[in-house]
């Protein structure tokens, strides 16, 4: 009989120039996080921003 899997939950990081995304990425949190600080490392003049999304539709 088949399951229904529930997925992980998911988090946006955006690198933002002004109000403009010049990067975005989703994946599960850790690595979510990891881009996030390679990000910060690359662009330190930037914001980067990494929040969780509610429903892995909304992208």
């Amino acid at each position: 009989m088949p399951t229904l899997l529930t997925p992980e939950p998911r988090h946006l990081v955006q690198v933002l120039y002004g109000e403009f995304a010049i990067a975005e990425y989703a994946a599960e949190p850790a690595l979510a996080e990891r881009y996030a600080a390679a990000m910060r490392r690359r662009f330190p003049n930037l914001l980067v921003t990494c929040t969780p999304i509610a429903d892995p539709e909304d992208l």
